[in-house]
């Protein structure tokens, strides 16, 4: 993590808490002089397996998050703020967040045997540190530490 986007959620991290919000991904970028950040958030502890943000808790979090990128003045008033849900194919990226998942269709990248394969498949289970996904309808068990990323896939 780079150490802007370390400064930028220790300033809104706290606030962010407070609100009973989550972060789930922070993206910096920019050029010339004007810095581009996307805030993507969550209700935390939510368990549902559908996001149930609504555009006014995300305007909610904007007006918060400018106040106080304004008071640190990490960014002078030259960045643009975009507050946003992590989407239908939002990431998954913990044991907590698997099981809230279950049921629902997900690529996965992992290691196995030192290199990385990938798949799509069910989230059936969390045991432990294992999450259990049901792959062209086999179970296949995947230790959480050797989950490199996952992301729910869309389905209709």
């Amino acid at each position: 993590m780079s150490v802007l986007k370390e400064k930028v959620i220790k300033v809104i991290g706290p606030e962010l808490d407070a609100m009973g919000m989550d972060i789930i991904e922070l993206e910096v970028s920019g050029n010339a002089g004007k810095t581009q950040l996307r805030l993507y958030i969550d209700k935390k502890g939510e368990t549902q397996d559908r996001c149930v943000l609504s555009l006014a808790d995300c305007e909610h979090v904007s007006r918060a998050v400018e106040r106080l990128l304004d008071v640190e003045d990490l960014f002078g008033r030259n960045y643009v703020l975009e507050v946003s849900t992590p989407g239908v194919e939002r990431p998954v990226r913990n044991l907590a967040e698997f099981k809230r998942f279950k049921g629902r269709l997900a690529n996965v990248t992992f290691i196995k045997e030192g290199k990385d394969a990938n798949f799509d498949a069910r989230i059936k289970s969390v045991d432990g540190d294992v999450v259990m996904f049901d792959v062209s309808g086999r179970d296949y068990k995947v230790n959480v530490n050797d989950i490199k990323k996952a992301k729910l896939k869309f389905e209709r």
